[in-house]
């Protein structure tokens, strides 16, 4: 493997354990700042690009971070495409099912929170891999999607886009009690309300971004009604963004709708919503049968559904321009 950058090499040396996800090992490490500790599965392919982008993947409840890195295709694609993931991992000290704690309002904020474990983690791995600082990207499964989705609202300067599968939208709820409330009817909250806190959130860095958003339909865990939730907050943050105004410069209709259907697997409809010139922003991924799972999973496992379209792959190459 040919590194890109000095320290790279440090991290490698150092790391005290390997699991095999794609081509290359995941290399294990523990990072650390004032809100605490977590592991992190780092995954570096044998062709890395020279200003390599990043991608932070989520883990959902009770799994684990080697486990969705093999189950979400992401080290595939790293493999293919020579970006670098790193794959952070809760613990059951800080919740009893290993879901990130997104409901908390800590984590809902620009510092603090578990949520600064991750961006500090960010900055530090693409700091290490000489990475571009324009191309980093949040995704995540179910609770990780969730505190995805708080991260791109309150740190769209740092990340430029969002992968949201089976997830909630920023500021969903702020108690475990509105949480079970919201995945199992959707929030109450106001969605212009909380897409103009997303806004203050991010403060003086905060940009337009792009999104995807892939829910199942038959999902009984986080109901389906939260992406359409999603798809219109983050519309309402890029309205006011790209000009200053909620004035319906992004559109709240599709302007595209395609009906597609994996050989074998599901049907699945794809909508993608964006500005009135038609530069599409945001793509909702409905996969119809669906439960709560990875749609298109790599490989077998808890909530890992091979017969969705490979979520990975939709996500990777709408955030990156590769579609």
């Amino acid at each position: 493997m040919k590194l890109r950058h000095k320290n790279l090499l440090f991290i490698i040396l150092f790391f005290s354990a390997f699991v095999k996800a794609g081509e290359q090992p995941l290399q294990k490490g523990t990072f650390t700042n004032a809100a605490g500790s977590r592991d992190y599965y780092l995954y570096v392919p044998a062709k890395v690009s020279e200003k390599p982008a990043l991608l932070v993947a989520l883990h959902g409840c009770t799994q684990t971070a080697p486990d969705f890195a093999g189950q979400s295709g992401f080290t595939d694609l790293s493999d293919k495409y020579g970006f670098i993931a790193v794959f952070p991992e809760q613990n059951y000290k800080q919740n009893i099912f290993k879901c990130w704690n997104w409901f908390k309002p800590e984590n809902q904020e620009k510092t603090g929170g578990e949520a600064s474990i991750i961006v500090d983690l960010t900055k530090k791995i693409v700091r290490e891999v000489n990475g571009d600082e324009r191309r980093i990207y949040i995704t995540g499964l179910s609770a990780g999607a969730a505190l995805a989705a708080n991260l791109f609202a309150c740190h769209s300067g740092l990340y430029s886009g969002l992968g949201l599968h089976s997830g909630l939208e920023f500021k969903a709820a702020r108690s475990d009690n509105e949480a079970q409330q919201a995945m199992k009817n959707g929030s109450t909250q106001s969605l212009p309300a909380s897409a103009a806190d997303a806004v203050k959130c991010s403060g003086a860095d905060a940009r337009a971004g792009k999104a995807v958003i892939i829910h199942g339909s038959e999902d009984t865990v986080v109901n389906p009604v939260n992406a359409k939730r999603a798809v219109t907050q983050i519309t309402i943050m890029n309205d006011l963004l790209d000009d200053g105004a909620e004035n319906g410069s992004q559109s709240l209709r599709p302007i595209s709708t395609a009906t597609n259907v994996v050989p074998n697997g599901y049907r699945y409809i794809t909508d993608d919503y964006g500005s009135a010139n038609g530069l599409v922003h945001i793509r909702h991924v409905s996969v119809l049968g669906m439960k709560h799972a990875w749609s298109g999973a790599h490989r077998q496992g808890q909530y890992a559904d091979p017969k969705g379209p490979d979520a990975a792959e939709i996500i990777w190459n709408f955030l990156s321009g590769n579609q």
